[in-house]
């Protein structure tokens, strides 16, 4: 016993120095500018190195030192400080620079999310977004890389693949505005003219002859974008933490209008007044639709014009993929 109980804590230990030993990240392939992969390689590791050695320490992130946006800062600290820290879980990291529509991105940096509340798998993944001069812009939690590269399968075309792959990094952003409650960012994001749905469960009495019975039904709520921002903003007040988790993401061109696109989710949120995940005040699983457009001028973000949120169940009963919004449900001008 008394040698089982030393190599218990002789693993405990280890895993603690692993978790803040330094963190090496690296470029396999898809930037040739040795400069500038040099700068952005540095960057990344001092990033994943600070948030392994917080991990350890349960301190704050410090990342005065570290070529990032203020944004991309006050972004992942928001997170960080709320329900979501994580830690690296490889000391050595190497993943391919992808061009993204501003700069550069890497994604699928493997980490484990430290909050043991959390619902499902807690090894996550990590996407960085970085400027063309090689400054940390985003540091988010994003969708999983094999989820990524499937919705790239059926691409039309150059063009198409492009944008389903901004799609899938604002939608990636997306979630997080919420977890970081970030009102300004989904102000941008959704159009003047956005149509805002959301479904609930509601109990209706009916007759059937002279008896009652009672029914479960969604019922429909329609804002628009200033009643859904002024409701969301009393809900970022009323809760300490937000956290959204999305699944089973799918992208759908319009056939017959190439700028406009609609995604269909699963998405899971959780929200509390305390940061005690054991007392979550509330939680809901449902479906979530968003139609994008893509303006011509190719320099200028897709925004939203419709988000509609539906709850998973009825009752009992799942709700039907019949009623469930899609991008033909939609009339597109």
């Amino acid at each position: 016993m008394k040698r089982l109980t030393t190599t218990m804590v002789i693993w405990a230990l280890l895993l603690v120095t692993a978790a803040a030993q330094q963190v090496t990240f690296r470029f396999s392939d898809g930037i040739k500018d040795s400069q500038l992969k040099d700068r952005m390689q540095e960057q990344i590791s001092l990033l994943l190195t600070e948030i392994n050695h917080a991990a350890a320490a349960e301190r704050p992130l410090q990342l005065d030192a570290i070529r990032m946006t203020p944004q991309a800062r006050k972004s992942l600290e928001s997170l960080w400080s709320g329900t979501s820290s994580f830690r690296c879980e490889y000391t050595e990291n190497a993943r391919p620079c992808l061009m993204d529509v501003s700069g550069y991105e890497v994604r699928g940096i493997a980490v484990t999310m430290l909050n043991r509340q959390l619902r499902g798998d807690r090894l996550r993944e990590v996407c960085i977004n970085l400027s063309a001069e090689g400054i940390i812009t985003s540091v988010h939690l994003a969708l999983k890389n094999n989820m990524y590269l499937d919705l790239l399968a059926n691409s039309r075309d150059v063009t198409d693949m492009r944008r389903k792959l901004e799609i899938m990094n604002f939608v990636d952003k997306f979630r997080s505005y919420y977890d970081e409650k970030d009102l300004n960012a989904l102000q941008q994001i959704y159009s003047d003219d956005a149509l805002i749905i959301t479904g609930r469960v509601i109990t209706r009495k009916t007759y059937v002859g002279d008896k009652p019975t009672l029914r479960k039904e969604v019922a429909y709520r329609r804002q628009n974008k200033e009643e859904y921002l002024n409701n969301l903003k009393d809900v970022f007040a009323k809760n300490t933490y937000i956290h959204l988790t999305f699944d089973d993401v799918k992208i759908y061109g319009h056939k017959s209008k190439p700028n406009w696109y609609g995604v269909s989710l699963r998405q899971n949120w959780r929200s509390s007044n305390s940061r005690t995940w054991s007392n979550v005040n509330y939680e809901d699983d449902g479906y979530l639709f968003l139609l994008w457009e893509f303006p011509d001028d190719e320099d200028a973000p897709p925004v939203i014009h419709v988000r509609t949120w539906q709850p998973e169940w009825v009752g009992k009963d799942r709700l039907s993929s019949d009623s469930v919004f899609n991008i033909n449900d939609f009339l597109i001008p």
